[in-house]
């Protein structure tokens, strides 16, 4: 750290770090900044902070701030940082500055591997339609070239950073391929995106929940022939519910997906009781 005396707040001073000379300073520009810093006439500066004068400060505020949070340390870069609390610049590159693209995996400037984007939900991390009948085929292809990009072996040698973010982000992959390649786990997810959990309202649906008793009971007892027949009848009800699932949240009909939800949940559970009784 640096310690400056400014005697004179209005003239042009030579800052000299551990022996470098860094760069002239017109504390009248400092003034001019778009923060609400104003330095005072006895300031301690650290490099970091004549890096925020020389450079943008709105994006290097936000590689300030994830820098410190990777040291585990919540405090700011410098004072005017900490003047920046409310700077909205969009997410800039941890390495190069750069202002990145929406959605964005790598800085298209210095190509590292960014953070994860916590912002953004299953569907816009694997790049597919946010939609219930969307296509298994280009899920399935967007998972295998996301898994190719980000797989932390490609960043064993690439420094801690990152092989941190890709190890983080490659969970976040396989997490959400998990989810939406499921019918019935897809289902619930987007009704969680809209605040909905269906969990609550199975027990509250008696004739749903009789009627998977006594097909739990009739399959502990039933032979090949009635249990294949039983499958395909499973089946055939299954595609219908999913078609309805996919128009009630097409027409953002939640309440009706909601129930749609809860009923094919029970029916994957009985196909799983089923297969594990024929196979």
């Amino acid at each position: 750290m640096l310690n400056l005396f400014l005697s004179n707040p209005t003239a042009n001073h030579l800052i000299n770090f551990q022996g470098t000379l860094l760069q002239s300073i017109d504390l009248n520009k400092v003034r001019n900044l778009k923060t609400n810093f104003q330095p005072p006439s006895s300031l301690i500066l650290t490099k970091c902070f004549l890096n925020c004068i020389k450079k943008d400060h709105h994006s290097l505020h936000h590689k300030h701030k994830l820098q410190n949070k990777n040291k585990g340390v919540n405090e700011p870069c410098c004072v005017s940082c900490e003047k920046r609390k409310d700077c909205k610049k969009k997410e800039c590159c941890w390495h190069c500055d750069q202002e990145l693209e929406s959605n964005f995996l790598f800085c298209s400037g210095c190509k590292k591997l960014q953070p994860p984007n916590e912002k953004s939900d299953y569907f816009e991390l694997l790049g597919v339609e946010k939609r219930f009948d969307l296509d298994i085929n280009k899920l399935n292809d967007s998972f295998k070239n996301l898994q190719k990009q980000v797989h932390p072996d490609k960043f064993h040698f690439h420094g801690g950073a990152e092989h941190r973010f890709s190890k983080k982000i490659s969970t976040n992959i396989n997490r959400a391929y998990k989810t939406l390649k499921k019918d019935n786990l897809r289902a619930k997810y987007m009704l969680e995106l809209n605040g909905i959990s269906s969990e609550q309202k199975i027990i509250h649906d008696p004739e749903l929940l009789m009627d998977a008793l006594e097909k739990r009971q009739l399959i502990e007892t039933a032979e090949s022939p009635v249990l294949e027949k039983m499958q395909k009848e499973n089946e055939k009800e299954k595609t219908e519910i999913k078609r309805k699932l996919a128009k009630a949240f097409l027409e953002k009909n939640l309440s009706e997906a909601e129930n749609y939800t809860i009923k094919l949940q029970y029916l994957v559970k009985l196909e799983e009781q089923l297969n594990d009784k024929l196979f």
